[in-house]
C-alpha cells in the first residue's frame, strides 16, 4: 500500500513577517555568487537521457530507448513532452502501445511521430501476458508494416518515435562499416540511441526529485514509500508537484493577476503565484505586484517596497520559444529592464530574477547556465526555480551542485555495475 504524504493546509494570509522557507538557497545571491560547476555538469549531462534537450531537428526523432538495469520510460516520457512543448507549444498526441492487438490496429495507417509522442514499448514481460513484439518477429508482415510507417517519418512535422526495448530482432537498423560515415544504413531515419547504466539509478533519483520540485527534501528511497519501480515514483512526484503548486492561498490568488494577451499555460500561473507568496512571505503582499507595466514593459512580478524594492521576476516556462537562449536574452535586454537596472543600481539593489519551472529548469541546466554566465557579464540577473517541499525558489547553480556532486558519487558505482553486466 502507498503511504502518502498528508496535504499542507493552505492558510487564506500571508504573514509579512514569516521568513522564506527556502533552505537551500533563501536569500538573494550576492554579485559574487559561485560559479556553477558547469564542466561538471555538462560531463553528468553526456548521459544519452540528458543529451535530449540538444536535440535539434524540423523533422520527427526516432528514438531507441533500452532499459538497462532499471526501467525510466515514463521519464523519458515527461523528458519528450516537455521538449516538445518548448520547441512547438502546445502538447504532443500520446501513443503508448505495448499489447500486440493494439499494435496490429494502429499499423495500417496511424503509427507515426508527427506532433506525436508515440511509443512502442516491447519491454512488457511475458508475465503480463502477450508482447508487442510478438507480432514483429523477422520476416512477419506486421514487422513490414511497421518498417513502412518509419519510412513514412521524412515528411512529417517534429515529434517523437520511441522504441523502447530490444529493437535487435526489428532488424530495421545496421551500422555503416565505414568508420567515416557513421550512422546507419537503413530507409528508416537514423535513431538517437538512449540508455541509462543501471548504477546511475541513484542519480536518476535526484534528478527526478529536482525536475519535480523536491530539491531541499528529495525522497531518495522510494521503495520506501511503497513503490514498486522507478516508473512508479517518477509519476507520483508528477502528481505531487501539482498538488503543491495549487497550495496557495485566496489571498495569493487574487494578488496574482493572469497574463494579459495570449493565453497563459496553468503552469505559468501557478509558478507566478508561486513567486508572488514566496516574496510575501519576506516583504509583505502589499510590496509584491504583479502584470506591472513599465513604459513598454509588463513584468510579471515586481517588489514596490521592503528589502527587495525595485525587484523583477519573470516567469519563463520557455513553451514555444523555440531558441531558449535569444529567449531569455531577450527578456533580460528589453528596454523596460534596462531602464529599471539603471534605477536599481542607483539604489544598490537587486534587478532582475528568472524563474524557470523545475522540468524545463533541469532539461535545459546546462544551456540555461552558460546563458547566465553571459548575462551575468552584462546584467545583475538570477536564475532560480521552484523548491516546492520549502516553498521557496532555488538557485539553479544550487541545483546543478546538488547533481554533480551525486552524478560523482554514482559514477564508481555505475562503472562496477556496467562492469558486471558485461561479464554476465
Amino acid at each position: 500500500m502507498l503511504s502518502f504524504e498528508k496535504p499542507r493546509e493552505s492558510s487564506l494570509d500571508v504573514d509579512a513577517s514569516v521568513p522564506s522557507l527556502a533552505t537551500v538557497s533563501p536569500q538573494p545571491s550576492p554579485p559574487d555568487a559561485p560559479e556553477a560547476p558547469l564542466e561538471e555538469l555538462e560531463e553528468a549531462y553526456s548521459e544519452p537521457l540528458l543529451r535530449l534537450g540538444v536535440v535539434i531537428s524540423e523533422r520527427p526523432v526516432v528514438i531507441v530507448a533500452r532499459p538497462t538495469g532499471f526501467g525510466y520510460i515514463e521519464l523519458l516520457k515527461r523528458v519528450l513532452r516537455e521538449i516538445y512543448r518548448v520547441r512547438s507549444g502546445g502538447l504532443p498526441e500520446p501513443k503508448h502501445v505495448s499489447m500486440p492487438e493494439d499494435l496490429r490496429l494502429l499499423l495500417p495507417v496511424n503509427v507515426g511521430a508527427g506532433k506525436r509522442l508515440f511509443v512502442l514499448d516491447l519491454s512488457r514481460s511475458r508475465a503480463q501476458g502477450p508482447k508487442a513484439d510478438d507480432l514483429l518477429k523477422e520476416k512477419s508482415r506486421d514487422l513490414d508494416r511497421l518498417r513502412d510507417r518509419l519510412r513514412e517519418l521524412f515528411s512529417q512535422e517534429f515529434g517523437f518515435f520511441v522504441i523502447y526495448g530490444d529493437v535487435k530482432k526489428l532488424s530495421i537498423w545496421e551500422r555503416v562499416p565505414a568508420e567515416a560515415a557513421g550512422g546507419y544504413a537503413s530507409v528508416v531515419p537514423s535513431p538517437v540511441e538512449v540508455s541509462m547504466k543501471p548504477g546511475r539509478l541513484p542519480f536518476c533519483v535526484l534528478l527526478a526529485n529536482a525536475m519535480w520540485g523536491r530539491v531541499s527534501d528529495p525522497v531518495l528511497d522510494y521503495e520506501r514509500l511503497g513503490f514498486r519501480d522507478f516508473d512508479e515514483f517518477v509519476v507520483w512526484l508528477e502528481d505531487q508537484y501539482w498538488r503543491r503548486l495549487g497550495e496557495v492561498s485566496f489571498k495569493v490568488l487574487y494578488k496574482t493577476k493572469p497574463s494579459a494577451g495570449e493565453r497563459e499555460s496553468e503552469l505559468h500561473y501557478l509558478a507566478k503565484a508561486f513567486v508572488v507568496r514566496h516574496l510575501a512571505e519576506r516583504v509583505g503582499l502589499h510590496c509584491v505586484e504583479t502584470e506591472k507595466g513599465e513604459d513598454t514593459a509588463v513584468f510579471d512580478v515586481v517588489v514596490t517596497c521592503g528589502g527587495l524594492q525595485e525587484l523583477v521576476v519573470e516567469v519563463e516556462t520557455l513553451y514555444g520559444t523555440g531558441t531558449v537562449i535569444h529567449k531569455l536574452v531577450e527578456t533580460v535586454e528589453r528596454a523596460g529592464v534596462r531602464k529599471l537596472v539603471e534605477t536599481v543600481e542607483r539604489a544598490g539593489g537587486r534587478k532582475m530574477w528568472i524563474v524557470v519551472p523545475n522540468p524545463q529548469a533541469v532539461i535545459y541546466l546546462p544551456l540555461l547556465l552558460r546563458t547566465r554566465r553571459e548575462l551575468r557579464g552584462k546584467y545583475d540577473v538570477e536564475f532560480y526555480t521552484l523548491d516546492v517541499t520549502s516553498r521557496g525558489l532555488v538557485r539553479l547553480t544550487d541545483v546543478a551542485s546538488i547533481l554533480v556532486k551525486k552524478w560523482k558519487e554514482t559514477a564508481e558505482g555505475a562503472e562496477e555495475a556496467n562492469k558486471s553486466l558485461t561479464a554476465d
